[in-house]
């Protein structure tokens, strides 16, 4: 199913987001039950209140978040003005799972409801639901309307890729949602079978077997691309890392020049790392990191480190002596450090971005400026 060339494609995409004109923080609350309602406050016990990590407006859940209950249940997925708003799914404590959208904290229009033995259903919540309050023993399927749900596969047969109602759903990728004229059309998760997209999903709204509508793109490292589409092509969207922390966002074919990014309410700690293997792009996820190695035949880091990864202030050392010294962002060198070379003695002094230079300045053995990069480029020594 060729829809969109997410690695080759996402830079020149459209990027936006709700509430743009209001600055967005990532941050951690906890609901309280109080007289006057619900309120959010930063402090809390997570086996008393229930738990809100994600973006913020003015300390309310205002865009993407994920809000964990005391009794197991959780919510994740959009959220405006303090409530569950926009496409989001909603896991019961037993495993039963509700995916589809939402309107002021309820349920509301389409979606799926998935069953603890895996069986699913697609309908309607019912608009009438004004008192429907998220509780550990509630019915699932009070207010669902319930329509039949179809499961098609995309391959490539007598040499015509198209929809069928039959295939190897490993291989070929597994629709499961509304079906009209044997194509998605409505609301659906598409998950990819083997080849270059192997381990993507997307769950969102389709018209006539393609993205069309509200909709979230998963890739197989975590980030997830949020936003709404056209005909397979991704109009406006807001692109996450698997921190759920925004890395870009364009209005209008703009960049938007992010603030200071933040890790949910996670602690760093100190210690030893090793990596292994060949090369791997950024956007595939970067190297791999092991916690114990052979600092003869293999790099080694030694600093901060956030989910196993290097994340902070360290230095890593390549078997061959060259050195890098300074920040890390989720397992890569990223902001200011120092790269020496060893035995040449070149020093590379400044910013590195994504493992890469970005504003630095290159240094002989006798302290003389031999190159300079600017924005990632070489630029030449008047």
């Amino acid at each position: 199913m060729h829809t969109v060339n997410i690695s080759e494609s996402v830079d020149i995409l459209l990027f936006t987001s709700p509430n743009f004109a209001q600055t967005k923080e990532i941050s951690t609350l906890y609901q309280w039950e109080t007289s006057s309602g619900m309120e959010w406050v930063p402090i809390g016990a997570d086996n008393r209140q229930p738990k809100y990590e994600g973006e913020t407006i003015n300390e309310e859940p205002n865009g993407i978040g994920t809000l964990t209950y005391p009794g197991g249940n959780k919510y994740e997925g959009e959220w405006k003005d303090g409530e569950q708003h926009g496409r989001g799914t909603f896991t019961w404590s037993d495993g039963k799972k509700y995916t589809g959208m939402f309107k002021n904290g309820k349920p509301y229009g389409k979606g799926t409801y998935a069953n603890i033995d895996g069986t699913m259903n697609l309908g309607n919540w019912q608009v009438s639901q004004e008192n429907f309050i998220w509780k550990e023993n509630i019915d699932p399927f009070a207010g669902f309307d319930n329509k039949t749900l179809g499961v098609l596969s995309y391959r490539k047969e007598n040499a015509i890729w198209g929809w069928y109602d039959y295939g190897k759903e490993e291989e070929d990728g597994k629709y499961v949602g509304e079906v009209k004229n044997l194509k998605p059309d409505g609301s659906g998760t598409y998950t990819y079978g083997k080849g270059k997209w192997e381990g993507d999903k997307y769950e969102g709204m389709w018209k006539r077997g393609k993205f069309h509508g509200s909709g979230t793109y998963t890739r197989y490292n975590g980030h997830k691309l949020v936003g709404e589409w056209e005909n397979n092509v991704l109009k406006d969207f807001t692109e996450y890392d698997k921190y759920g922390i925004i890395v870009k966002k364009y209005v209008n074919g703009v960049k938007v020049v992010l603030g200071q990014k933040t890790v949910l309410n996670k602690k760093r700690e100190r210690g030893i790392l090793f990596r292994d293997g060949p090369r791997i792009k950024w956007e595939e996820g970067g190297k791999k990191w092991f916690t114990t190695g052979d600092e003869k035949t293999q790099g080694k880091y030694e600093g901060e480190i956030l989910d196993g990864v290097p994340h902070g202030q360290g230095t890593y050392f390549w078997f061959n002596v060259n050195r890098y010294e300074g920040e890390w962002k989720y397992g890569l060198f990223d902001g200011q450090g120092t790269y020496y070379s060893y035995p040449s003695g070149v020093k590379v002094v400044g910013e590195f971005k994504r493992d890469k230079e970005w504003n630095t300045m290159r240094y002989d053995a006798d302290g003389n400026i031999i190159e300079k990069i600017v924005r990632g480029k070489l630029k030449k020594i008047d």
